[in-house]
């Protein structure tokens, strides 16, 4: 078995309060992510009938988009 330095221990206090700080930053961080998202949306509201394909170039794409609104 391996010597255990004492020095590179850490003790339940130490852990506990390493832990609590840890899930504090996630929660910081967390809350900035849902800040920035929200902004976002501000910035560029999203149309319900928008699409990532971009506008069909064939007579065929728009007459199955009329198709898919009708």
């Amino acid at each position: 078995m391996a010597d255990i330095n004492p020095e590179d221990c850490v003790t339940l206090a130490q852990f506990n309060e390493l832990r609590l700080n840890m899930e504090a930053r996630a929660n910081r961080i967390a809350q900035d992510v849902q800040n920035i998202l929200a902004c976002m949306q501000d910035f560029r509201p999203i149309d319900e009938n928008a699409s990532v394909h971009g506008e069909e170039d064939d007579e065929g794409a728009a007459a199955a988009r009329a198709a898919r609104e009708a």
